[in-house]
């Protein structure tokens, strides 16, 4: 009996050992498949942030080309605006030269048209 005994208690020992091995076995794969997913998430989170990176490196470079590009056209209007200034402001003086002359032909050719002549005390009107 004491046989039969030591017989039970060793087969439990080997189901036991058995089930502890298994379970071992299992926790090493799922330490391992833990590990892998760690490993994968860090990857991507890595991934993420390179990108978020880059992106914000465009955006940043877009808007630097963005503030240029609006400074050389507020540069090309002030520009713009000095040369039209200048244009008219010749042009002013251009009509104000040409008005002046005018008024002085109207302004001969109305006084010829009224020359007098002064006979013998006499003014008279000129007449061609």
């Amino acid at each position: 009996m004491l046989v039969h005994v030591f017989q039970l208690f060793k087969g439990i020992t080997f189901e036991a050992n058995s089930l502890l091995n298994d379970l071992q076995e299992s926790l090493h794969s799922q330490e391992s498949k833990l590990t892998a997913y760690a490993q994968q998430q860090r990857e991507a989170h890595s991934r993420a942030i390179q990108t978020t990176r880059t992106i914000s490196q465009i955006t940043v470079n877009f808007f630097k080309t963005l503030d240029g590009h609006a400074s050389k056209i507020g540069q090309i209007v002030e520009e713009a605006q000095t040369i039209d200034d200048q244009k008219l402001s010749e042009l002013e003086k251009k009509f104000e030269k040409l008005s002046m002359r005018q008024i002085y032909r109207i302004t001969t050719m109305y006084w010829k048209c009224f020359v007098f002549v002064l006979e013998n005390g006499v003014i008279t009107p000129y007449v061609p």
